[in-house]
């Protein structure tokens, strides 16, 4: 399909984009809902850990991932807000 526009030498015929625009914003649109499905899949996952830790171990407590001496899960808590501040009570 093409359009019909005019010059002052007259008439010219210009091709019209072909879904270029719709085949870039299912690509962003494929993109966006992959990042979302990852980003929402590893809050699930280190919420879930968080639980399982906080139900199934004692403070003080640790263990070996895979068996390696550097992956280790020591369960402390923190008592006081976010990076271990705290409001001096």
């Amino acid at each position: 399909m093409r359009i019909l526009t005019f010059a002052a030498s007259g008439p010219i015929f210009t091709p019209l984009p072909r879904f270029s625009y719709f085949c870039s914003l299912m690509k962003f649109n494929r993109l966006f809902l992959l990042v979302t499905i990852v980003i929402v899949t590893i809050l699930i996952i280190d919420q879930s850990i968080k639980i399982w830790i906080k139900t199934h171990m004692e403070q003080g407590q640790e263990f070996l991932m895979f068996g390696l001496s550097w992956a280790c899960i020591h369960f402390v808590e923190n008592e006081g807000m976010a990076f271990g501040l705290s409001l001096g009570l």
